[in-house]
C-alpha cells in the first residue's frame, strides 16, 4: 500500500488524517473523503 497525500494536513480546516491508523477507522476515512471532495474538482474535456 502507498498512501500518498501532498499538503493535506497543512490546511487549518483539514481533518487529522492519522495515516498510520486510517484503515481501521471508517469514520475517519469518511471525514477525509468528504473534506477532499469539497476541495477537488475534475473536468473531462473529452466528454461529448
Amino acid at each position: 500500500d502507498n498512501t500518498h497525500i501532498h499538503g493535506f494536513e497543512i490546511r487549518d480546516d483539514a481533518p487529522n488524517s492519522k495515516l498510520n491508523k486510517i484503515k481501521d477507522d471508517k469514520n475517519l476515512i469518511q471525514n477525509i473523503l468528504q473534506y477532499m471532495d469539497s476541495l477537488i474538482t475534475t473536468i473531462n474535456s473529452d466528454i461529448n
